[in-house]
């Protein structure tokens, strides 16, 4: 998939001691080593959790520190190898880079594809707008706009 580690990652073991220390409410201690251990130099955290009820914590522990993260749970890691590429794809789109690439003729280096087209739902209009922004079409920016067709126009 192109995905380059250019450092070691940080490993980091929520010890047993905790763990027992908070009990069923397991999640406190994953969000404590996270708070000590995870700095502004992360770019994403990957973590295995032996239990599905303390994903919630993690979750929180890191969105508040604004880092994009893949909870996986042990159970998973013994599953076809299929499971993994489809875990790859989801931390790569988390991480803002291209799923796939296309190969583009230079006569098009500079391009940015618009798409628009409106559709009538009711009593109002829905006008929807992409265009690319990267070189190689891969990322895009969307917005939807409704619009009231029995409104009446301001007069001037």
């Amino acid at each position: 998939m192109g995905i380059n580690v250019s450092q070691n990652p940080d490993f980091i073991e929520v010890p047993d001691d905790l763990m027992k220390k908070y009990g069923k409410d397991g999640g406190r201690a994953y969000a404590e080593e996270i708070d000590r251990a995870i700095n502004t130099k992360t770019k994403i955290a990957v973590v295995l959790i032996k239990f599905e009820n303390h994903y919630e914590k993690i979750k929180k522990a890191l969105d508040s520190k604004g880092i994009p993260s893949q909870v996986i749970r042990v159970e998973t890691t013994r599953k076809p190898i299929t499971v993994y590429s489809n875990l790859l794809k989801q931390m790569n789109a988390k991480l803002k880079q291209d799923l796939y690439r296309i190969n583009i003729d230079k006569t098009f280096a500079n391009t940015m594809v618009i798409g628009v087209d409106a559709c009538l739902a009711g009593r109002s209009s829905i006008i929807g707008l992409t265009a690319t922004y990267t070189p190689h079409l891969t990322q895009h920016f969307c917005k939807a706009y409704n619009q009231d067709l029995h409104k009446e126009l301001p007069q001037d």
